[in-house]
C-alpha cells in the first residue's frame, strides 16, 4: 500500500507536492498520474478569492492511503465522493466508507486530519470545494 501524506487548502500550494507523491506532475491545472497508481483525470482550479477545487474522475489500479494534515487551519473542505468499489474515511474514532451507496458528502473543517484508503478496482468520482471560513 502506498502512504501519501498530504494537505489542501484554498491556495494552490498543495498541487506541486500531491503530485510528486503520486510519482506524478503538473501540467496546466492537471495531475498526471502514472497509469499503474491510477488512470482518468484530476483537475485543480482556483474559483475565485477563497475558493478553489479539484476533480478526480480517476480508476485505482493500487492500494493507497491518503493521509490529510492541512497546514492551515483557515478553510473548510466539502468532499463529494461517489466511489464505486472499496473506500473508507477515518476520522477521528470513526470509520465511514465512502461511495456512491454509502456516505458520499463530507464536510471536514481544515483543523482536523483525516485518512481515506482506497483499494485498487474501486472508480472514484470526487468534487473537493475548498472555501476560505471568512
Amino acid at each position: 500500500m502506498k502512504k501519501i501524506i498530504h494537505h489542501y487548502g484554498v491556495e494552490l500550494d498543495w498541487v506541486e507536492p500531491l503530485a510528486i507523491q503520486l510519482e506524478g506532475r503538473v501540467d496546466s491545472n492537471f495531475i498526471i498520474v502514472p497509469d499503474y497508481i491510477h488512470t482518468g483525470e484530476r483537475y485543480f482550479l482556483s474559483c475565485d478569492f477563497g475558493i478553489s477545487v479539484l476533480y478526480i474522475d480517476v480508476l485505482y489500479h493500487s492500494e493507497i492511503h491518503f493521509r490529510q494534515e492541512n497546514k492551515t487551519d483557515d478553510f473548510i473542505g466539502m468532499y463529494y465522493n461517489l466511489t464505486e468499489g472499496e473506500a473508507v474515511l477515518l476520522l477521528g474514532d470513526g470509520e465511514n466508507p465512502i461511495g456512491r451507496w454509502n456516505y458520499n458528502l463530507v464536510i471536514i473543517d481544515s483543523t482536523l486530519s483525516s485518512d481515506y484508503i482506497v483499494k485498487p478496482g474501486s472508480k472514484t468520482f470526487a468534487l473537493n470545494i475548498f472555501i476560505k471560513k471568512k
